[in-house]
């Protein structure tokens, strides 16, 4: 009976994405994997301070969203956040500046928060285990 609850129980307490999560947490990788992965998936860094741990990179063209990407290392694990522009909304709007936003697990497929999220969860699987999501 037990072990039939455990079975029950395993994909509410399992690890998994919802909806809002705007950081993916991995263990702590060496700033080089973190370059490397980066440098992989086509970005370039914009900062990078040692003292403050931060690293952050400069806006990357995908289709018609723009992403970049800050890496945070706190205590004993990396966080990765970003932030997407849309072009087609700037078009809209008539705005000449880009308008960001946070990244954010969400939206349906093709959509520019899922391809956001997608691109975000593609390069941290590249730099090592994830943990959690938040």
């Amino acid at each position: 009976m037990i072990k039939l609850l455990f079975l029950v129980l395993i994909p509410v307490f399992s690890f998994g994405q919802k909806k809002g999560d705007t950081k993916i947490v991995l263990d702590t990788v060496n700033m080089d994997k973190i370059i490397l992965s980066l440098f992989e998936n086509a970005y370039t860094i914009d900062t990078n301070d040692e003292k403050l741990k931060l690293l952050t990179t400069k806006t990357k063209d995908i289709g018609s969203i723009g992403v970049r990407i800050r890496i945070m290392q706190k205590d004993s694990v990396m966080i990765l956040s970003g932030e997407v522009v849309d072009r087609a909304l700037m078009i809209v709007l008539a705005s000449s500046e880009p308008i960001y936003s946070t990244i954010q697990f969400g939206g349906m497929k093709g959509s520019t928060r899922r391809q956001a999220w997608n691109e975000l969860l593609k390069v941290a699987s590249g730099m090592g285990k994830i943990i959690r999501f938040e």
